[in-house]
């Protein structure tokens, strides 16, 4: 390999010679920037290898979670069938989060294994990585999230009992998942009952907490024996409490991995009254539910996807809603299944039309648009970086108009832009917008996307602009004025990115600033600087 020459056509060598700790964020930005060329091929493979063994000694588990993300992003998005031939490779890593006390390093681990499983099926996964690490009573929590996600995140595959056949039993123990997980099984399984399962001798070592959480360090573990139970009980005897069982496929899809209590009813009753919202859309009908119900499914042989492609782009440019709505769930499915099907020609006009259809007054309509940039942002975010100007100022402005049925998928939508985009890129496109919105709401949204997008680069160890750039000093002036205006929120926002600003240009920062601000606006960015 020579000097410059790319590892595996798309890692530049220079990244490994980075301190460790910056290596993940330089080899996820490389990946997300990376282009085919035919005079380069990518071998995706080998780099998912490469990849693992570089970091397989590492026992820093914060700089493990980030390689997660990226090899999950490798073998959910990039190998295909493949993926399949990854997972022993990665064992060690994944269940080294998964044993880990800390909830976002097992999210790391579930998350590739999710990813994994939208291309693979979830069976593989039961089968090749779950029912092989059971035994490991320092993962059985993260095992045990795993095992319901998967489930949950499949409600119509075929699964049966033999899914689940000699493994599943110690699963059942572990305190609050175990519940949950037979209660899920039984929602697919109709059937399903204890007594179907032919359960392998073994020690089954569960973790059982007194007090404390199940994920905390000190839990205790102690031997745990099944209790046999007649499969046909007396005519007389009192059914014990179960739980509520839902017809198949309309059971609520509650994430364990944020899972809180349920508040009181009276606070339940609370937030209702709260909700009123004085937009205009703010929640769906029956039909627009049943329009925007998004099929989260890989194709199966039955299926063209290339003529169900052609049909969505056909339907987004149809005056009937719902069809625009079906279009867009249509083509985010093809997105994460089957990506190479979308063709680079048609983000343009189906990116415009979504803009247009964001504004509709049909909430399912407006929530698939929405959903559908987010999926196209994480899929193909190097093709998206020439759309983001545009989107940005529109979804800005989005935030002040729309009711709170619509937050959380913006919210989920800047969260992508700020991990997939180029920050230069991102930041650029928040300039307008901020200058010229006066909604508190929108102004802080984009202090935010700001924000984040000057941490991630300062965590690569990459300036936000040159230092000579008009960008750079538009962005100063607008921080350095919204340091002392709109909410509390907003300027506390914009002193936190002065400061990052600061330490990213270190000794050049001075000279950057004495060009770009006048006098008084230096006097009041050394109050935010120096001042604690």
């Amino acid at each position: 390999m020579g000097e410059n020459e790319l590892i595996f056509g798309i890692l530049d060598p220079k990244i490994l010679q980075s301190p460790i700790s910056l290596q993940p964020g330089l080899i996820s930005s490389a990946i997300d920037n990376y282009a085919y060329s035919d005079s380069i091929p990518p071998h995706f493979v080998k780099l998912f290898t490469f990849i693992t063994k570089q970091f397989q000694e590492i026992n820093d588990l914060t700089v493990l979670h980030k390689i997660a993300d990226i090899l999950g992003n490798i073998a959910g998005y990039k190998l295909g069938m493949n993926a399949r031939n990854v997972i022993a490779i990665c064992e060690n890593i994944m269940i080294r989060l998964l044993c880990s006390n800390d909830r976002n390093h097992i999210s790391s681990s579930i998350n590739f294994f999710r990813k994994v499983a939208r291309v693979i099926g979830p069976r593989f996964v039961f089968q090749n990585f779950i029912s092989k690490n059971v035994d490991n009573s320092s993962a059985i929590l993260g095992i045990s999230i795993l095992s319901h996600q998967l489930i949950a995140d499949f409600p119509s595959f075929p699964f049966t009992i033999d899914d689940f056949q000699g493994w599943i039993f110690p699963l059942f123990k572990v305190q609050s998942i175990g519940p949950e997980l037979v209660r899920l099984i039984k929602l697919r399984i109709p059937d399903f009952d204890y007594s179907d399962i032919s359960f392998v001798s073994r020690p089954l070592t569960v973790p059982i907490s007194s007090s404390s959480p199940p994920n905390q360090s000190n839990a205790t573990f102690h031997q745990a024996t099944p209790k046999k139970c007649p499969v046909h009980p007396p005519k007389t005897a009192r059914p014990s409490p179960l739980p509520k069982l839902y017809p198949r496929g309309s059971a609520p899809r509650v994430s364990i991995i944020c899972d809180e209590r349920r508040p009181p009813k009276t606070a339940q009753r609370q937030s209702q009254l709260q909700l009123k919202d004085t937009s205009i859309i703010y929640k769906m009908t029956g039909r627009q539910k049943e329009v925007r119900e998004f099929v989260d499914n890989p194709f199966n042989e039955e299926e063209d996807v290339q003529t169900i492609y052609s049909k969505s782009i056909t339907n987004v440019s149809s005056e009937d809603w719902e069809l625009r709505s079906q279009g867009y769930n249509n083509l985010r499915r093809i997105l994460r299944y089957s990506n190479e099907t979308f063709s680079s020609d048609d983000i343009h006009k189906v990116v415009t039309q979504s803009l247009v259809d964001i504004d509709s007054v049909k909430s399912a309509l407006c929530m698939s648009s929405v959903s559908f940039l987010s999926e196209i942002v994480d899929v193909k975010s190097g093709e998206m970086e020439s759309e983001i100007g545009k989107i940005i100022p529109i979804l800005v402005k989005k935030v002040s108009q729309c009711g709170q049925f619509l937050e959380k998928s913006l919210e989920a939508f800047f969260e992508i832009c700020v991990n997939k985009i180029n920050g230069r890129k991102l930041v650029k496109s928040v300039i307008s917008p901020l200058s010229q919105n006066k909604s508190p709401k929108s102004q802080l949204c984009c202090m935010k996307l700001i924000n984040d997008s000057i941490k991630k680069n300062y965590s690569s160890g990459d300036i936000l602009f040159p230092k000579n750039s008009n960008d750079l000093g538009q962005i100063l002036n607008l921080l350095v004025r919204f340091s002392e205006g709109s909410t509390q929120e907003v300027r506390d926002s914009a002193k936190k990115s002065l400061r990052i600003l600061s330490s990213m240009y270190s000794d050049s920062f001075q000279q950057i600033v004495q060009k770009a601000l006048s006098v008084t606006d230096i006097s009041i960015l050394n109050k935010v600087i120096y001042s604690q």
